[in-house]
């Protein structure tokens, strides 16, 4: 479960990284269909290349180092989304597309 929402929480706060750009990806070529399979492939990559490295919930920690450990996860949660958004760039730079 806490797994689950990680990995949802980390989804929302990318997402909301890539809502805040406004620009567009472009590329000289390709089409619309082709984009949206190459941003598929990015966002796997993306993924990938920045695995979630999070602590699991531990029952056994006293309240202070459950807080510690929260803290921790957040920062760790934050530093991701931040390398993932970085390296979907890079894939999508790699693929041709530029952003507007």
């Amino acid at each position: 479960m806490q797994s689950q929402l990680r990995q949802i929480s980390t989804s929302i706060l990318v997402l909301g990284l890539l809502g805040c750009s406004s620009s567009k990806w472009t590329h000289s070529t390709l089409n619309e269909s082709d984009f949206h399979k190459d941003r598929a492939l990015c966002e796997e990559y993306a993924k990938v290349s920045n695995p979630d490295r999070t602590q699991q919930y531990n029952p056994y920690l006293n309240p202070n180092q459950q807080v510690n450990q929260s803290a921790a996860n957040a920062g760790q949660q934050f530093g991701r989304a931040f390398g993932m958004q970085a390296s979907f760039n890079n894939c999508m730079n790699a693929k041709g597309y530029r952003k507007e």
